[in-house]
């Protein structure tokens, strides 16, 4: 979190007119159809619900996309190593993993304010919650690793390069 993952999967989205989706926004759905409040508490309990059911995440996300029927879509947030096998039994998959030093993360999670009272402990208790899921399993050996310490401007050079790099990937899929 706070790596600059949905900037970049956005910015991505609209380079490459490819639709968009996000894990966050699944969680985000249960703990609304629930009628409960987006606070950090409820992003846990929803978190630790799909967590307990390995791949179902990603069962939703895999609607979504095939809903949209396009040759490239954007996943944001994917956080398992069971969801990440069930996105790939279905497509091809190509994760891009973000650098970025853990107190900037957290100064930019602190500064967004999705949430009141989210401080360091928090997101480090956050943090080390993903990576009980694998999180770093899935970032080993990605198909791009970006370092996103910079600029909103040098990211958007990064999504540029990136998506000429992912047309050249796609357009070299189709001629196999």
């Amino acid at each position: 979190p706070g790596s600059g993952k949905t900037t970049l999967a956005k910015r991505l989205s609209r380079q490459m007119k490819a639709p968009y989706h996000t894990c966050g926004d699944v969680i985000r759905g249960w703990v609304k159809q629930r009628g409960l409040p987006l606070t950090p508490a409820n992003d846990i309990k929803g978190s630790r619900y799909f967590a307990a059911r390995p791949g179902v995440l990603a069962q939703q996300i895999a609607v979504r996309v095939n809903r949209n029927n396009a040759p490239l879509q954007i996943i944001d947030g994917v956080r398992t190593v069971a969801d990440m096998k069930e996105l790939r039994r279905h497509f091809d998959v190509r994760v891009i993993a973000m650098k970025v030093p853990k107190a900037e993360r957290y100064g930019r999670l602190i500064a967004r304010t999705r949430f009141a009272n989210v401080n360091a402990d928090y997101l480090l208790k956050r943090d080390n919650r993903e990576i009980g899921l694998g999180l770093l399993h899935l970032l080993r050996r990605p198909f791009k690793r970006v370092d996103n310490s910079g600029s909103l401007e040098a990211l958007n050079k990064v999504a540029t390069d990136l998506s000429s790099h992912l047309s050249s990937h796609l357009s070299s899929q189709r001629n196999k």
